[in-house]
């Protein structure tokens, strides 16, 4: 059987969130051994192993969230849109409210643990500055099982193209198709380095007091 984690849940939680590769479908499953959030492993009998041939990976878990990818049957699984006109509120015990409405509970390992360790008012502020370009909620029932930012989304893109730029660029003899190459990648440096830096303004909003 191989899978891919997609949500890595908190120890009380009845097991972690996966796509079976198999069937193409999002499950619940309870794994015997440790395993680790966007990571695609092969199960047996005996062992739970980290595969190193990718089926999946963390671009294609973000194009199912934002509606890219309809291959997936999500089993009662849904992605709930959160846009910037939404109002946000996070209580210590990870409860979350949307326009003053309980919405459901947070499930994620790492969420989880942000808040813990963060508190309420840094985990919010990074919320509200998501929720700007848009965020997704994987969700089932009051259970809130990961969540989505299209920031994160169009880096993902912005790393990918730049990777395949590159690539390109090798493999390219003429000076000419060179020189437009390299003012492409100029300006995908540039898109990326504007990614950058407004992640270096959130942290230091999260890090004010």
């Amino acid at each position: 059987m191989n899978v891919y984690v997609l949500a890595k849940c908190i120890d009380s939680e009845k097991g972690d969130i996966i796509i079976d590769l198999g069937d193409q479908s999002i499950q619940i499953y309870k794994f015997l051994y440790q395993v680790k959030e966007d990571q695609e492993y092969e199960i047996t009998e005996e062992n739970v192993e980290e595969r190193t041939y990718f089926q999946w990976n963390i671009l294609k878990s973000y194009e199912l969230a934002f509606g890219k990818n309809r291959s997936i049957s999500k089993n009662g699984f849904r992605f709930h849109s959160i846009s910037e006109k939404d109002s946000i509120r996070v209580d210590p015990t990870g409860l979350f409210y949307i326009n003053d409405l309980f919405f459901g509970k947070l499930m994620n390992q790492k969420e989880v643990e942000f808040l813990e360790k963060e508190g309420v008012p840094k985990f919010k502020a990074k919320i509200d500055a998501a929720k700007k370009e848009g965020i997704k909620l994987l969700i089932r029932g009051k259970k809130i099982y990961r969540i989505f930012t299209k920031s994160k989304f169009k880096s993902l893109n912005t790393e990918i193209e730049y990777e395949q730029d590159l690539l390109e660029l090798i493999e390219m003899k003429a000076e000419a198709e060179r020189l437009e190459k390299i003012e492409r990648i100029e300006q995908n440096l540039k898109q990326a380095m504007d990614l950058i830096i407004g992640a270096i303004n959130l942290l230091k909003e999260v890090k004010k007091p």
